[in-house]
């Protein structure tokens, strides 16, 4: 069960329904899940299963006819793109695409995924850490045709380690001339059981694999990191005027 905590409320974000979007945000929470199922692939008609293999980068799931707001999903450690927001295989649980594109309250809302390898226990190689992500992200969204073609507002919502990596995309983008405009469109941050703080669980894993091989943000992730610190000192310069949503697992 998600629990949530709020600050800097801004109504205006949600024109057309602002209890009612509200409202569809909260009764979705429950929904973020982390399936363990391995990648499963059949016909993809309605009703039936697909793929819970999600692909990298930015991923267009959703647009309006005249899109006023744009959504962004991006997942955390042990996910990807299309597993961590779905509870199974089948095409009808993927509910940013399926159940947000039907609902009212967001009829205006252009809905995107974004994937990065997150997957520790998939080769020997280092994966890029934190910042690398965020770079990347931020990149992939500031060449993005639809985004860059429009004056939306952006709403990003990260899962686990997601939410450190759309905080440091929007610390990168505040701090380089060439991405003010697009970081004057950012108006609400959605963090799912997001470690701020750094998560123990991470210094477990990280000796676990430490036999094989590593993974820089798996350390990035342990309690007190530097990298945390870093990111947390610097969204909290920048983030005055943001929604904040932060839930949290119990």
């Amino acid at each position: 069960m998600f629990f949530r905590k709020q600050r800097h409320a801004k109504p205006e974000l949600y024109p057309d329904s602002p209890s009612s979007s509200r409202d569809s945000t909260k009764s979705s929470r429950s929904l973020f899940s982390l399936s363990k199922a391995l990648p499963r692939t059949s016909n993809t008609s309605d009703g039936q299963a697909e793929s819970v293999k999600g692909p990298l980068g930015l991923s267009l799931l959703y647009s309006p006819t005249a899109p006023e707001i744009d959504f962004i999903f991006v997942h955390g450690l042990g996910g990807n793109s299309r597993k961590t927001w779905t509870k199974s295989s089948l095409r009808y649980n993927f509910w940013p695409r399926e159940w947000l594109s039907k609902d009212p309250a967001f009829k205006n809302v252009r809905i995107h995924s974004y994937g990065y390898d997150s997957y520790y226990l998939k080769g020997k190689e280092d994966c890029l850490n934190i910042h690398h992500i965020s770079k990347s992200f931020l990149g992939a969204i500031s060449t993005s045709p639809c985004i860059l073609n429009s004056g939306t507002h952006i709403v990003v919502i990260g899962h686990s380690k997601g939410g450190l990596v759309i905080k440091k995309a929007y610390i990168l983008a505040k701090q380089d001339e060439v991405y003010k405009a697009l970081a004057g469109r950012f108006a609400a941050f959605y963090f799912l059981a997001t470690p701020h703080r750094g998560a123990d669980s991470a210094k477990i894993l990280k000796n676990l694999l430490k036999v094989a091989y590593d993974r820089a943000y798996v350390g990035d992730l342990e309690p007190n990191s530097g990298a945390v610190q870093v990111i947390n000192d610097g969204f909290r310069h920048f983030s005055a005027g943001l929604e904040l949503w932060s839930f949290y697992e119990t």
